[in-house]
């Protein structure tokens, strides 16, 4: 990868690393596929839960993973009645009582 071989790798101490990043190729194309065999259930499952104002949809992750909710969570919601809020995984885990409504339903994604 990025012509260098194993062994400088290691010697670098990014082994683990540069496996992670050399099999992102295959593994995006296993989920699109993945994904796309479940296109209608999918579809069904996200429109039973957006056809009700009262349901709410948080996003959540940590740094970067963050940054995804927080920059599509505006999106989702422009020009729909969703309720939609990004919020940092690390808060869910510390106080998730301030976040959950225990009457409200909730869908919760996250990003990692």
């Amino acid at each position: 990868m990025f012509k260098k071989d194993e062994k400088t790798w290691i010697d670098l101490g990014a082994e683990h690393t540069s496996r992670e990043i050399a099999q992102q190729p295959s593994t995006w194309l296993k989920t699109f596929e993945i994904v796309s065999n479940l296109k209608n259930d999918l579809k069904a499952f996200i429109e039973s839960i957006t056809e009700h104002e009262s349901h709410e949809i948080i996003l959540t992750g940590a740094g970067t993973s963050e940054f995804v909710g927080n920059t599509i969570a505006p999106v989702l919601s422009k020009g729909h009645k969703l309720n939609v809020r990004s919020i940092a995984t690390t808060d869910l885990v510390v106080n998730p009582e301030l976040y959950f409504n225990p009457n409200r339903p909730t869908l919760l994604v996250s990003f990692g």
